[in-house]
């Protein structure tokens, strides 16, 4: 696959060029010279419509996907294109992309602005965040290494390895990569009774000894980029690993479920997120002692930092628990119940200043926002 690196390579600097024309490339420009020398690249005939269908509808009453890669007769991979330098984190446009494939009975597609990759597993379950599996991009204006090499992905999407379906292959092993990593820190941070024994046993500890060294311990885990034949992960992985170990320090969810409530309930028992949301973030980041630096880390969007994301998903959390009231969009208001849970003893729900926390990783799916 030396021809696809140089092809790549060459198609970063055109797509570094264009971005410097600040949003002249319209969508039908970004296809002609970005999507379509990618896909012809990965070894796709795109004048021969038994490969490549342009306008594609599953149903002729559906709306039409840019591109359906054909084999064997068979649509197996969507891919929507959108202009260079569109916001691919758009919800409409991820959610529009995937449902479409999934209820057309393709398992695979791809949203794009020629320059921006994400691929999505349409059936698998769970919501969007569960879905999307890998991402890259071939040029980045801020300098950032994306999570995986473009050749390391764009691979996958090659005719001859879709045909063996490798990318298949390769969800199955970073999936579940992904699910033991969450398992094993879920059971670390709550102190899982197995777990618990387990390190009783081994270590000749008390019940209370452990669950102590639990509470104290920081833990990441990072598992090794698995290899697709043909492409070899590039130095993105180690930057990558190097960017979790930095911010394996930021508090858990769970950890800021009720410190969270308690600064709302602070500012009057209601926020406007536009208005004072920064001030929210600034103490909590006090009160967990995350650091100006990780609190500055940005997400593969460009745009959101680790930080502010880590709280909104927190407060997606506890509107699904009850706690938050999530009806008017911007305004973080304290439910009754929720309020009850701010006003429990610190003792009980708080951890002390300075405890410190579990996390994990940082990995390409954190890098799903939600802007409410």
């Amino acid at each position: 696959m030396s021809e696809l690196g140089d092809a790549l390579s060459a198609l970063a600097g055109k797509a570094k060029r264009l971005l410097a024309k600040d949003g002249q490339v319209g969508e039908e420009n970004t296809k002609a010279v970005l999507v379509e020398p990618i896909l012809q690249a990965l070894g796709w005939d795109t004048h021969d419509l038994d490969e490549v269908q342009r306008e594609f509808r599953y149903k002729s009453q559906d709306n039409p996907v840019d591109y359906a890669l054909f084999i064997s007769a068979r649509p197996r991979l969507f891919v929507e294109a959108k202009s260079l330098g569109h916001d691919l984190g758009q919800h409409k446009w991820r959610a529009q992309s995937v449902n479409y494939a999934n209820t057309s009975g393709v398992e695979w597609c791809v949203l794009t602005d020629g320059n921006f990759w994400q691929v999505y597993k349409s059936n698998a379950p769970g919501d969007l965040e569960q879905k999307l599996f890998l991402e890259t991009w071939l040029h980045s204006p801020e300098g950032r290494t994306p999570p995986f090499g473009p050749r390391y992905v764009l691979s996958l999407l090659a005719r001859d390895k879709l045909a063996e379906n490798e990318i298949e292959t390769l969800w199955q092993v970073l999936n579940v990569d992904r699910k033991g990593r969450e398992a094993l820190l879920a059971m670390i941070q709550e102190k899982d009774a197995g777990l618990v024994r387990l390190i009783r046993g081994r270590a000749d500890l008390t019940q209370k000894q452990v669950e102590a060294f639990l509470s104290r311990a920081e833990v990441s885990l990072d598992t090794p980029q698995a290899q697709i034949s043909g492409a070899v992960p590039s130095t993105a992985g180690k930057k990558a690993a190097a960017v979790r170990r930095q911010l394996g320090g930021l508090p858990s969810q769970r950890a800021l479920e009720v410190p969270l409530l308690r600064a709302i309930v602070a500012r009057g028992g209601e926020v406007r997120v536009k208005q004072h949301g920064a001030d929210m973030y600034a103490a909590l980041a006090q009160e967990f002692d995350v650091s100006e630096q990780q609190q500055k880390v940005v997400l593969s969007d460009g745009k959101t930092t680790a930080w502010s994301n880590r709280i909104r998903r927190t407060r997606l959390r506890l509107v699904k628990s009850g706690d938050l009231d999530g009806s008017q969009r911007g305004v973080w208001t304290v439910t009754e119940q929720g309020q009850r849970r701010a006003a429990e003893p610190r003792s009980s729900s708080l951890p002390p200043l300075g405890r410190p926390r579990f996390d994990g990783h940082l990995d390409s799916m954190d890098g799903i926002t939600e802007s409410r």
